[in-house]
């Protein structure tokens, strides 16, 4: 009984132990800047193969190419011509329904478009995204409101002079560098547009809760937004950003609301290699936070993305591994029209920038491309 006795202290004794190892072994991994998991036993040989996103990723389907090395971007999709609008900061995309892009045009300058439509407009054209290929009509009067139309009241009366015979009515989305609101209407195949100086004017702005949209709404059709079923937020500018981002975007839904999106599980990293201390607590060189490269394995349907990008830490036994990663699909109904998606990659932070922070559209391989889009510089 005795003997038995000791045996049972000695596989108690030896279990402290084990458990003590691996408590050390996780304490060092997460909680210093020593990197356990370096070693090749921990480490698959399969890894060596993950390219970045800006490399190119592809398996035998489908691949992932880089659109915009900015990530701020507005995705929306018309559900009936079945393409895609991509509003940027810097420029403006269309993309058909197999993810190549058909127009170009930069949106610097004096360029605004429809928020959530299909026009862009330029100093004296409307190009009308939603055909194929994009058309264009030249902007037949201008109208720069002047005196008593610069006040919130001689505006409206400005403006309800041509609304009621307009069909479509758009306040246009500037850049920050455009010196005035704008107005477009079309009457018949005839278009104008109504200026207003920011400077000069006094109570006019176009927000979509303010006294002229409510007096005198929109008229067009809008497209709907993609969506990010995991984090539950929808295509818009900022979108992906949540983490280091304070101002979400003001967005108008339509339909989104009523469709159902796929239920696409979170994109895993199945390792991570820590490298190198990120912040540090102030005065001191005690770290608070690592970074290093993720592996990621991103489950599309029934397709499988295998690449590498940069994540971080925080120090803590429990911490997990942060990405600024998001993908946006189309809503249920639509996926048999379009296998297209698009994937977000951000940069919060100028030590975890690369070469590859920018937006992505995932698109079937064996495609049909023209030998140049319709681009307007």
């Amino acid at each position: 009984m005795n003997v038995i006795i000791k045996i049972f202290k000695k596989i108690i004794n030896n279990k402290k132990m084990i458990l003590a190892f691996i408590f050390l072994i996780v304490f060092l991994q997460k909680c210093t800047v020593i990197n356990i998991t370096s070693s090749s036993l921990f480490k698959k040989k399969a890894y060596n193969n993950y390219t970045y996103l800006h490399e190119g990723v592809k398996n035998d389907h489908s691949e992932i190419v880089k659109i915009s090395k900015y990530p701020y971007n507005s995705i929306m999709y018309d559900d009936k011509e079945n393409y895609f609008i991509i509003y940027g900061d810097y420029d403006i995309r269309k993309i058909n329904s197999k993810g190549v892009e058909e127009f170009f045009i930069s949106s610097t300058g004096d360029v605004s478009y429809a928020n959530s439509g299909w026009f862009v407009f330029t100093k004296n054209m409307v190009y009308d995204l939603s055909k194929t290929p994009v058309t264009k009509t030249k902007i037949n009067n201008i109208i720069h409101a002047s005196g008593e139309q610069l006040e919130l009241d001689g505006f409206l009366n400005l403006l309800n002079q041509y609304y009621q015979k307009a069909h479509t009515v758009i306040y246009a989305e500037e850049t920050s560098a455009d010196k005035n609101h704008k107005v477009y209407l079309k009457t018949e195949n005839e278009w104008m547009g109504i200026y207003i100086s920011k400077l000069e004017s006094s109570g006019v702005n176009f927000y979509h809760d303010g006294e002229i949209l409510q007096k005198f709404p929109e008229k067009f059709q809008r497209l709907i937004y993609l969506k990010n079923p995991v984090n539950n937020v929808y295509s818009s500018r900022s979108s992906g950003s949540e983490t280091f981002s304070s101002y979400p975007d003001v967005l108008r839904l339509t339909k989104e609301e009523d469709m159902e999106y796929p239920d696409n599980k979170k994109i895993d990293i199945s390792f991570y290699q820590k490298e190198e201390t990120l912040g540090v607590i102030a005065y001191t060189s005690i770290p608070t936070s690592f970074k290093g490269t993720a592996y990621f394995n991103l489950k599309i349907g029934d397709q499988r993305y295998r690449f590498k990008e940069m994540g971080s830490n925080r120090i803590g036994l429990f911490s997990k591994v942060n990405h600024d990663l998001s993908y946006y699909s189309l809503p249920k109904q639509y996926l048999k029209k379009s296998e297209v998606s698009f994937l977000k990659v951000f940069s919060p932070s100028s030590k975890l920038k690369t070469k590859s922070e920018g937006l992505y559209v995932v698109r079937p391989i064996n495609i049909q491309k023209p030998e140049k889009s319709n681009q307007i510089n």
